[in-house]
């Protein structure tokens, strides 16, 4: 049994997906795109009683969805999938919610040994039919922020999440309060509040995410994606992970972030990009300087770029895509660019932070190659 907390106590009540049937359908989806073997089709069963059944039968499944209440008649949607012989994971929940209390939801997945993570399932593998033609496929997994305070593993191996482990303890100074799995993930609880932090905490929860994408990209596990999957006024980005074997060249790490309404802050930056960063954006800068912790450094910028009025908005972007020009020269391009930060009001947004890197060795001169 699965008894969610406190990170479902806001929102609307919701009788379909919750957040961990959406990362499943998510990963399923990026994996069947993988997958050569022949459509089959699925249908996923879905009822205001948020009673979900999946039936397998071979290497085909179907999924039937239902929707009734906004609709007199019921209505059945058919979706096009290509699978492998893996069965999906099969669950069913029931959940009861009242308006001005926190929602009370309970899952219970259903024995599913087929779909179970293996290390393994970890390495990309080609296999052949009788004809000989091969089909390749590959390890799909998720890194997810939430609250204020929590990191979530889903369908990563047991020795990833020990490395990640690992990450966090070097990288953020308060260290983890706590582990649990946490209905099919696995989850730490951070001391401190890193998705939720100003001055020097936000600079160590820049760091420490820094830290966990250069520990996963050391050991095969390449970003996809980040993407935004909730509608939460605090939600964060779920990162996508692809696994590659072999694991890419080591490379060296850095980000950059938007801080408040102009400025930009470089962490762990060489000193050479960074004053040729400055003096690339000499006609938007103001200002320049150290900032605060070691390997930091800040731009002041005119104006109010990153809370732009009128023209503003393209003054904006016009100092993107110098920042990205020169960083290119320079060997680096970003990795990834996550939305980390939780958001306090409708009427405030957070920017991404930019987590960059560039071949170790890499030459003046020599191609960036981009992931």
């Amino acid at each position: 049994m699965c008894k969610t907390d406190a990170d479902h106590r806001s929102g609307p009540s919701r009788s379909l997906f919750q957040p961990r049937d959406l990362m499943t359908l998510m990963l399923c989806v990026l994996t069947t795109i993988s997958y050569l073997y022949e459509p089959t089709s699925c249908k996923l069963p879905i009822s205001n009683e948020s009673v979900q059944t999946l039936s397998s039968t071979g290497h085909r499944f179907q999924l039937t969805a239902v929707v009734g209440d906004c609709l007199n008649n019921q209505q059945h949607t058919n979706i096009k999938f290509r699978t492998s012989t893996e069965t999906m994971g099969l669950f069913s929940r029931s959940e009861r919610s009242s308006v001005g209390q926190a929602e009370k939801r309970s899952a219970e997945f259903l024995p599913q040994p087929e779909s179970a993570y293996s290390p393994s399932d970890s390495k990309a593998a080609t296999s052949f039919d009788n004809n000989g033609i091969g089909s390749f496929s590959t390890a799909f997994a998720s890194l997810s922020m939430h609250m204020s305070d929590r990191i979530r593993l889903f369908r990563f191996p047991e020795h990833i999440t020990q490395i990640v482990q690992q990450a966090i303890i070097t990288s953020w100074p308060q260290g983890i309060q706590d582990t649990r799995e946490y209905c099919g993930s696995f989850e730490f609880k951070l001391k401190g509040n890193p998705w939720y932090s100003v001055s020097d905490a936000a600079t160590h929860s820049r760091r420490l995410m820094n830290s966990i994408l250069e520990a996963l990209f050391n050991n095969g596990w390449i970003l996809s994606l980040s993407t935004d999957v909730s509608k939460k006024l605090e939600d964060k980005d779920t990162l996508v992970f692809r696994h590659q074997d072999p694991a890419p060249a080591p490379h060296q790490w850095l980000c950059v972030s938007f801080s408040r309404t102009d400025r930009i802050r470089f962490y762990d930056a060489p000193p050479e990009l960074v004053q040729n960063v400055c003096q690339q954006l000499l006609p938007y800068k103001q200002s320049d300087g150290d900032y605060k912790l070691p390997g930091v450094y800040e731009i002041k910028i005119r104006g109010n770029p990153w809370y732009p009025s009128g023209a503003e908005s393209m003054y904006g972007r016009a100092i993107l895509l110098d920042l990205i020009t020169v960083m290119e020269k320079h060997g680096f391009t970003v990795y990834a660019s996550i939305d980390q930060k939780s958001t306090s009001s409708d009427s405030s947004g957070e920017t991404d932070t930019w987590h960059c890197c560039r071949a170790v060795g890499w030459t003046s001169g020599a191609p960036v190659f981009h992931s």
